[in-house]
């Protein structure tokens, strides 16, 4: 099993949206009813209070050029998303290459939502002494997650086979 203090969020990229795709520039939008997309950049309360409601995103990273997103459960705090996983494909490639990303959105309705993307380093916290403060830290902020235990658990029973 691997704890993981997911992002060190270096940068966050972020979007609140009402209509049309996700786009890749830091934008809030919302239909007007007359034709007319409002744009607006969310500030970073936005997105950390997004962060911290949520607990639920994408996992975006990549290997030898192969992008691999998956959905996660996590836990904010300032600076840090908290993951739990067990080890597995998505684990493999982040020790490979440390460079990840997170995507956490709420749809509200069809033309109204917002979507946050946070950049960042991986790091794993391993079952070590050195690391066992880290890991409790985690732990702890975790536990405060329904479920955020369940997607490292349903792998590793997939994993087991009948």
């Amino acid at each position: 099993m691997a704890l993981a203090r997911n992002l060190a969020s270096r940068k966050m990229r972020t979007e609140s949206a009402s209509y049309g795709a996700a786009l890749p520039t830091a934008a809030s939008r919302t239909w007007n009813g007359r034709g007319t997309m409002l744009i607006r950049d969310m500030n970073s309360e936005e997105c950390r209070d997004l962060l911290t409601r949520l607990g639920s995103g994408r996992l975006g990273v990549a290997r030898n050029n192969q992008p691999y997103v998956v959905p996660i459960y996590f836990a904010y705090e300032p600076d840090r998303l908290y993951g739990f996983s067990t080890v597995g494909q998505k684990i493999e490639w982040m020790r490979a290459n440390p460079l990840v990303c997170v995507e956490a959105d709420e749809v509200v309705s069809h033309n109204n939502w917002a979507s946050v993307v946070v950049l960042g380093r991986y790091e794993e916290l391993p079952d070590k002494p050195e690391y066992a403060t880290l890991r409790l830290h985690a732990q702890s902020i975790l536990e405060k997650r329904a479920m955020w235990w369940q997607t490292g658990y349903a792998a590793s029973q997939a994993r087991r086979g009948p």
